[in-house]
């Protein structure tokens, strides 16, 4: 995690996660996605079968890395 100062209002800061994502895709399921997720920095690894749970990870749901 790296913590930067906002461009916006004075004295907040803002949190900047790096994330490497392995997308793995069939051609017999085109549309599904589904692979890893690793947070840079951290090696915290997560495995995820839908795009949504993929948003979730990045975006701080319950299954959040």
């Amino acid at each position: 995690m790296s913590v930067h100062q906002s461009d916006g209002v004075e004295g907040t800061t803002e949190r900047f996660d790096y994330f490497m994502i392995r997308v793995t895709r069939s051609q017999r399921e085109p549309d599904r996605v589904a692979g890893l997720i690793e947070r840079l920095g951290s090696g915290e690894k997560r495995s995820f079968e839908t795009g949504e749970q993929l948003v979730r990870l990045v975006g701080g749901g319950p299954l959040s890395i």
